[in-house]
């Protein structure tokens, strides 16, 4: 299952971001809570000891964004000449939701909620696309030093069908290398939350999170400071249509992208932190052939209070949205006449998950995704998203989760629209 002071980030939201969390929102948090409540035969217990995934500086932030997998040890073995460890693990799991009006796809994308129309008369769907397997090595060198790798991937690639066999094409999700303090290959973006990403049931958890995996080098300090180069995709719409190169528009991605964060803090009470910035060149040929600056910046928060974990983020920036989950083809927007314009991109999340015991906890978790300026290459304005859940880590190492989402889509033209969702978990981990 896919996870600056607080009062900074509480008051920074803009109207269309909190406007719409709506009586009906309510009314599904009030609800599925009361059954948690009702339901759980685990409330006297001892407190959760899988929190939410905090950084320090002797970890890997790659490794961190596994939403609650990997409890279990995973399976080692090494080469016959013993300098090489290997790991295998992962996960198998069912996906199953229930959308009470239209289809919204096997993961609640909030930007694909319809905002025209009465709506359709509900949708089940049942999938296992979230399964997914990990390699990862561990090499002793003779000169003291250690080699490690990490190979991951999962069942969420293009293809397939419900009609027969429902197969559906593996995709790779990471692949790098990491030398010393040095990392190469396709990891999670150095511009992007891991402190405070919580944990849900759904796959896209809530809008408006720092979210991007991508080719990169990165130089990672003990102080907790990294520095990286990544792959870079200008993207966005205009007379020519989409701009994204890899889509075969005019994009052009001369530089890479900069990214610079930091990750610490004394964790617990006092907090776990992180600080990040991108820079960006963004490129735009055909008739436009002109290229515009772009750049923003994050930070996000956790605070451990042992029952429960508060946790905040902001991220906000010109030309950056392709970095935040729902701002895909956000990054520039290209007039009739040529101009170019770097868009405005602002997301927030507040989350509180609370644990009810050693083996369950429940979240509650709100996102908001906004353009600011008003430019949207997909017709988008705002987007707000809630989630509440309950998960329940089972003795026979099985994981089970249940959850609420509500989500709304309101788009430049002044049209707007509400879904909900009812999803449910189970997972095996190995």
């Amino acid at each position: 299952m896919e996870y600056n002071k607080q009062s900074k980030i509480e008051t920074y939201a803009t109207p269309n971001i909190a406007k719409n969390v709506t009586a009906r929102a309510v009314k599904v948090a009030l609800l599925t809570s009361a059954a948690a409540l009702i339901s759980n035969p685990l409330l006297a217990n001892d407190i959760n000891p899988h929190p939410f995934y905090q950084v320090t500086n002797n970890q890997d932030p790659g490794e961190l964004i596994g939403r609650r997998d990997g409890l279990l040890e995973p399976l080692t073995f090494r080469t016959p000449a013993g300098q090489t460890q290997v790991e295998l693990s992962g996960y198998v799991r069912g996906s199953f939701s229930y959308d009470t009006e239209d289809d919204l796809g096997d993961s609640f994308v909030v930007s694909s909620i319809p905002t025209s129309g009465s709506g359709g008369d509900g949708h089940f769907r049942a999938h296992a696309r979230q399964s997914r397997f990990r390699i990862r090595s561990t090499t002793d060198l003779e000169n003291g030093n250690t080699v490690k790798t990490h190979l991951e991937g999962d069942f969420f690639g293009a293809g397939g069908n419900e009609s027969f066999s429902n197969s559906t094409a593996l995709r790779l999700r990471l692949a790098y290398i990491t030398a010393g303090r040095w990392t190469f290959g396709q990891n999670w973006t150095n511009f992007m939350d891991f402190v405070a990403y919580p944990t849900t049931v759904d796959f896209f958890g809530p809008a408006g999170k720092a979210f991007k995996r991508q080719g990169q080098v990165r130089y990672t300090m003990d102080n907790g400071l990294s520095f990286s180069l990544e792959n870079p995709e200008t993207d966005g719409f205009g007379s020519e249509g989409r701009l994204g190169e890899s889509r075969g528009g005019v994009g052009r991605d001369a530089l890479p992208d900069i990214t610079a964060a930091w990750r610490g803090g004394p964790g617990g009470t006092g907090g776990s932190y992180e600080f990040a910035a991108i820079v960006r060149s963004l490129g735009v040929g055909g008739e436009a052939d002109t290229t515009v600056g772009g750049g923003g910046v994050l930070a996000a928060g956790a605070w451990d209070f042992g029952i429960g974990t508060v946790a905040a983020s902001i991220v906000t920036g010109s030309g950056i949205g392709s970095y935040i989950i729902n701002g895909f083809g956000n990054d520039v927007f290209v007039e009739d006449d040529g101009d170019v314009d770097g868009i405005t991109s602002t997301g927030i999340s507040v989350s509180y998950k609370h644990n009810w015991s050693s083996t369950a906890s429940s979240l509650i978790a709100f996102g908001g995704f906004d353009n600011g300026n008003g430019d949207s290459n997909n017709g988008i304005d705002n987007l707000q998203t809630l989630h509440l859940n309950y998960i329940w880590d089972a003795p026979s190492g099985m994981n089970y989760g249940v959850e609420a989402i509500v989500g709304n889509n309101e788009t430049t033209d002044g049209n707007s629209g509400t879904a909900t969702r009812f999803a449910f978990g189970a997972q095996f981990n190995f």
